[in-house]
């Protein structure tokens, strides 16, 4: 029996969270105007979570999210429960058994049933798994009504993977998803691609810039002043150094004299972008992320208490390009 996904992240050391899922059969399904949908959804989603969206970006098939989770807690005042359930139940619909009216009502009058309700709205907040559950059945909602007679929305549970509160690592994390539509040969630069986290940035979102203020200023970074300034140090680390475009495969097999010197300048290392240019399986994928004294200290610490099975718990994989290391073990080659 597979272990509960919100018993695995509620072990986390960490509170910072890569989320992604795949529509059903992995068809390209979702046009622009799709997409656009989702990306509000998303928002109000993390919203009525208690959750921070750092970076995210949706494909035509599949969606990457890196969201930060706060610590469990209670909210103050009633209203601002309602006012949150209302951000995802606005609209009436067969499918939602509590209307926020009559729930309104039971919290105002503090009638017998409003202790309950508390619970169970609280029970949803700053939890990475109510999150991905909440976005996927408005979504799946959504794409039925525009689709009548479809079949299932999507394939299986959400993936997850425990990202290591770590500046280099967050970076790595967000970078790979901005650049998801390079990779997929739809854009030459991410900036170009509207429903990624870092298009959203520079076109000014104030929930997008905060998001990616706390990947570039993690653990005490120098603060930045200025948008303007922000973007440009995620820029930098977006690229890497000695970063350049693809102009697509060369007709010669032999190495060109210009890039034999990039090659000895940068002493035989890969820029940033050109490692995150490739499928890393690992890293939507690969259960736990971070330095190996992190994922050691986790697979000591919460497999055991889980009851993970070896498949799960998976063993210590480094991939020292990177500095990084991850715990699952992927179906074959990562």
């Amino acid at each position: 029996m597979r272990t509960p996904r919100s018993r695995l992240l509620r072990q986390a050391q960490s509170q910072f969270v890569h989320i992604t899922s795949k529509l059903h059969h992995r068809e390209p399904w979702w046009d622009d105007a799709t997409k656009e949908s989702f990306r509000r959804m998303m928002w109000k989603a993390a919203e009525f979570s208690g959750v921070r969206v750092l970076a995210y970006c949706i494909m035509s098939n599949h969606f990457h999210i890196l969201v930060e989770i706060p610590p469990k807690g209670t909210l103050a005042e009633d209203r601002e429960l309602i006012r949150r359930y209302r951000l995802v139940h606005s609209k009436k619909s067969p499918y939602v058994s509590r209307r926020p009216e009559v729930m309104e009502e039971h919290l105002t009058k503090n009638s017998p049933q409003a202790p309950r309700i508390r619970r169970m709205l609280q029970g949803r907040m700053h939890d990475a798994s109510e999150f991905s559950k909440t976005l996927k059945q408005r979504a799946a909602l959504m794409l039925k009504h525009r689709e009548p007679g479809r079949g299932p929305v999507w394939d299986g549970r959400f993936h997850s993977v425990i990202v290591q509160d770590l500046p280099h690592a967050l970076q790595t994390v967000a970078a790979y998803l901005d650049l998801n539509p390079v990779r997929a040969g739809l854009v030459a630069d991410p900036k170009d691609y509207r429903f990624c986290g870092y298009a959203e940035a520079l076109a000014g979102s104030p929930t997008a810039l905060v998001g990616l203020r706390s990947v570039v200023e993690t653990h005490g970074g120098k603060k930045l002043a200025t948008s303007r300034e922000l973007l440009a140090a995620y820029r930098l680390a977006l690229f890497g150094k000695g970063a350049a475009a693809k102009d697509g495969p060369s007709p010669s097999t032999h190495l060109s004299s210009e890039k034999a010197r990039t090659v000895r300048t940068q002493q035989g290392k890969l820029p940033l972008a050109e490692l995150l240019s490739h499928r890393l399986r690992w890293i939507a994928q690969g259960g736990v992320l971070g330095t190996a004294e992190f994922v050691e200290r986790w697979r000591h610490e919460h497999a055991p208490k889980l009851k993970l099975g070896r498949k799960t718990r998976g063993r210590l994989e480094p991939f020292s390009a990177l500095n990084l290391s991850w715990s699952r073990r992927l179906r074959g080659a990562p």
